[in-house]
Formats: C-alpha cells, structure tokens, sequence
C-alpha cells in the first residue's frame, strides 16, 4: 500500500493537501496475471513503451481505478468499491494526481511500485528490467 500525498485546488477554488491510498492485493494481481491484459509488470511495461498519449492515460486511469480506496482507521479494511472510485475520479485531486503523473515519469513509478505488496516488489522490477531489455533488443534489431 502506498499513501500518495496530493496538493490540489479544489471545485471553490481552495488549495488542499490530502492522502490518497493506493493498494493492490496479491489476489488482485494474480487475477490480473490470469486476464487477457498481462501481468502487473505487463502493464506497466505498455505504460513505458506507449507513444501516444491517451494510450498512456487509459492505462493510468485503469490501474489507479483498480487500486483506490479508503483505508479503515484500524488497518484492518482497505475498501474498494464502483462508488469509492467514481467519486475519486470525480475530484480535483484525481486532476491533480493524473497530471503530475503524465509530468514526472519517477513519480508515476515510485506510486504504481508502491501498490504492490512489499514482498512483491522486487519481482516486479526485475520483470519490468527484463522487459526494457527485450524491447531494447528488438529496438536493434
């Protein structure tokens, strides 16, 4: 889980500063490994290599959807719903977050590589370095 602070000005015209959390499950990425849309690491590699704007944001949108939600107070809950995500996409602050993303490639990667469970994350790098390599390659070819 990764808590996202994000500084926006909201529908009146007041700034704001507010935490977003951002988490996928192992079972949420193993059902996205079992989908026709690849691995998490997949994803992120067609984020990477996408030329075209709105290819990029689709795919931005998509996986940020997936993650959102609201964490419970105790930690125990972590609650996703159409609705939680819907009103998030609804916000300034998803404004706010979808443009500094398109803007700073680090911050983009330091937030989606922080959805993932802590354990999960070394894997996903090294996919996502295996991935850079075998396009590298085709580059050249």
């Amino acid at each position: 889980m990764i808590a996202k602070k994000i500084t926006y000005t909201d529908f009146d015209g007041t700034e704001r500063t507010e935490v977003a959390y951002f988490n996928l499950t192992k079972t949420e990425l193993e059902e996205m490994n079992l989908s026709h849309h690849g691995t998490y690491a997949d994803q992120l590699q067609a984020i990477v290599n996408a030329k075209d704007i709105p290819t990029v944001m689709s795919l931005f949108k998509a996986i940020l959807m997936k993650a959102y939600g609201i964490k419970s107070e105790d930690g125990r809950h972590f609650r996703k719903s159409e609705a939680i995500s819907k009103d998030f996409e609804d916000s300034a602050m998803y404004d706010a977050l979808m443009i500094e993303m398109l803007q700073n490639e680090d911050s983009a990667a330091e937030l989606f590589m922080g959805m993932i469970p802590s354990d999960m994350q070394a894997a996903a790098k090294e996919e996502i370095a295996k991935n850079k390599k075998l396009e590298a390659a085709k580059t050249n070819e």
